[in-house]
């Protein structure tokens, strides 16, 4: 294989050396092609190819065994799904229901609102306080009138 860069300075590609050129061009090893037509190789390739396709083969009619299990599945259930209809509105009928015709899903009984009873704040007895310590209405008026009365503010006032 011949390498070499034409005067637009592309690189050009051949089996043949290129016309018209005096240089010796550089003569690229055997390692750089990927292509090979070796008996050899094709030979040991086939058995692989054989071993692969088989193995394909196989896992093709696994799934094809899925496939028609999972469509004798969904038929059943479809199947059950409707005796299953069929005999709720039975029972509908022989408890003449309303509306058997309607939605087979089961009646839910409408929601009952449970209302708590108000509590009442529950009350805890506190010792009394001595009648010293604890001033009475008449008591503190009395002396709100005593601190007004002796207050310089009252005394300039009258």
């Amino acid at each position: 294989m011949y390498k070499w860069v034409d005067e637009r300075g592309v690189v050009n590609y051949s089996n043949e050396p290129p016309k018209n050129v005096a240089k010796k061009l550089e003569l690229l090893p055997d390692r750089v092609s990927v292509y090979s037509t070796k008996p050899d190789v094709t030979a040991t390739a086939a058995p692989v190819r054989a071993e692969r396709s088989e193995v394909l083969r196989d896992r093709i009619e696994l799934l094809e065994r899925e496939l028609e299990l999972e469509r004798r599945q969904r038929a059943l259930a479809t199947e059950d799904e409707a005796q299953r209809r069929r005999r709720a509105y039975e029972q509908c009928v022989l408890n003449r229901g309303v509306d058997c015709e309607a939605d087979d899903r089961p009646r839910i009984s409408p929601a009952v609102v449970v209302v708590p009873q108000a509590r009442r704040p529950q009350i805890v007895p506190t010792l009394p306080l001595p009648e010293t310590s604890r001033p009475s209405r008449e008591r503190r008026l009395i002396r709100d009138e005593r601190f007004t009365e002796s207050s310089p503010s009252k005394a300039l006032m009258r």
